[in-house]
């Protein structure tokens, strides 16, 4: 269950330790199951299918958070773990250093870090709890340092932050933004065949504009992940409009909850024309709740400015041009050589 969008530009076994989107990525996206949802439930589906087991969110008001049990456990559990192994270094150490879940490290502000938030999709909150404290920005830095560079029993971790906008000085505590600076330069340097990852979700619709934000917040280690990888790098993806599956998804979704008719012969060239729109699916799924019929008529009917695609393929257009001799027979051998090959 994948969104070729969002994925088909992923490399995971290049040593990347970041992994930056923007673009559309306030979309609602449309999987092969037919069913609907947002960037972090489609990023968490497929991040999870390819073997990470412990899958953390982090936003400026959460702070962590997670949207299954297993990665709830595995980040507690690894903090329980890496405080036990350090237990006699921290019995002996200066009263300055604090005693907490991330064992000697020196937190400012707090003498312990509160556990992460859960927010489980299906969760419903129990009155009967004890509600958890605020995690300092502080706090939240250094589990998140802990749990991608720091265990020595590797768990495949994820940290997406969805909100990647707001990692700026107006949006953290104290020094916490210098720290966080810091960490993300030790963070880039992670190597290895499959390192643990850090996704990034930011708002911007360009990548100039992405580059610029970076610049101004100073967050160099992301500027230069950006800047190396180029235009059409690996691992730096723009979310543009759906394609042709993910717009078939969405159709055959409609037709059944809706009985929206369909003119099945020119579906997929239908759907290819939608693709050529650089719209959200958003936008397409509204327009579809109201037409009856996915036709030729209809969907020249949602097309912005009343543009107009031909059904015809190009080798029917190329055979009704006048004139070209000698060209349509160079291409006509071309394709015969081609059909010949498979």
């Amino acid at each position: 269950m994948t969104i070729a969008r969002l994925t088909e530009n992923l490399k995971l076994d290049t040593g990347d330790r970041f992994i930056v989107f923007y673009g559309h990525v306030n979309d609602v996206y449309c999987d092969d199951d037919l069913s609907f949802d947002n960037i972090d439930q489609m990023l968490w589906r497929y991040f999870h299918a390819q073997g990470y087991q412990r899958i953390v969110f982090y936003d400026g008001a959460k702070k962590l958070y997670f949207l299954d049990a297993e990665s709830d456990r595995l980040c507690r559990t690894g903090q329980t773990v890496a405080t036990q192994t350090q237990q006699n270094k921290i019995n002996n150490a200066p009263s300055g250093l604090r005693k907490g879940p991330l064992g000697g490290l020196k937190l400012v502000g707090s003498t312990s870090t509160p556990t992460p938030v859960t927010v489980y999709p299906t969760q419903t909150p129990d009155p009967s709890l004890p509600q958890q404290r605020r995690m300092s920005d502080l706090g939240a830095i250094e589990t998140i340092n802990h749990i991608i560079s720091h265990e020595r029993s590797y768990i495949p971790t994820v940290v997406v932050f969805t909100h990647a906008d707001d990692l700026t000085p107006a949006h953290f505590e104290g020094r916490a933004f210098r720290e966080f600076q810091n960490r993300l330069v030790t963070w880039a340097r992670g190597g290895g065949i499959k390192p643990n990852l850090c996704a990034f979700i930011f708002q911007q619709n360009s990548r100039q504009d992405l580059l610029e934000l970076c610049k101004h917040h100073e967050l160099t280690a992301l500027e230069n992940c950006i800047n190396i990888k180029g235009e059409e790098g690996q691992n730096v993806l723009r979310a543009g409009g759906p394609e042709q599956q993910e717009l078939l998804n969405a159709i055959h979704h409609e037709r059944l909850t809706n009985r929206m008719a369909v003119d099945w012969p020119r579906l997929e060239r239908l759907a290819a024309w939608v693709a050529m729109e650089d719209q959200t699916l958003s936008f397409w799924r509204s327009k579809l709740s109201g037409v009856k019929e996915f036709s030729r008529e209809s969907v020249r009917s949602l097309l912005p400015g009343g543009r107009t695609y031909s059904d015809k393929t190009a080798e029917e257009q190329l055979n009704e041009m006048i004139g070209l001799k000698s060209v349509k027979e160079q291409l006509r051998k071309k394709l015969a050589v081609a059909r010949q090959l498979g």
